[in-house]
């Protein structure tokens, strides 16, 4: 953005010379600038004094900061969600979702949103992955065995 050519300071006196009833033509003469301008300021800063202009300022700073701030987390947050879409099967997905919703106690809505899964209707119904071959074994092997009673 370029910098003005004139301080808060100079801004609010030219402005409260204008109040005061002075020519507007005489004034911008003076003052090397254009009606265009004069009037601008008069909308911007009008009835502001210096402290208050470059209180303005430093808001406007600090939004600008913030602004960035947004811009960077949404930033990170589209391309995490790209690549969690990219990596995850649907059932780790679902899984994930469900971690969301039990330690955060996110909505079921916000969760499925948040790992990239299409509203209710839409989308198949999260069941657990199946077991591979290996893992059923294994499973069956370690299971308890009911024992008949006497």
């Amino acid at each position: 953005m370029r910098k003005s050519r004139f301080t808060e300071k100079q801004i609010v006196e030219i402005l409260q010379e204008h109040d005061r009833g002075g020519n507007v033509a005489e004034l911008c003469r003076r003052h090397g600038i254009s009606s265009t301008t004069l009037y601008k300021w008069k909308s911007r800063y009008g009835g502001m004094d210096a402290s208050m202009l470059r209180h303005l300022r430093d808001v406007e700073q600090e939004n600008a900061k913030l602004k960035r701030l947004l811009a960077d987390a949404m930033l990170d947050n589209a391309s995490l969600k790209a690549v969690l879409k990219k990596l995850l099967t649907h059932a780790k997905r679902c899984a994930a979702a469900r971690m969301l919703m039990e330690e955060f106690k996110f909505s079921s809505r916000r969760a499925y949103k948040l790992v990239g899964i299409a509203p209710v209707g839409l989308r198949p119904p999260c069941v657990p992955a199946p077991l591979s071959r290996t893992e059923y074994c294994s499973a069956r092997r370690h299971s308890p065995i009911a024992v008949p009673a006497e």
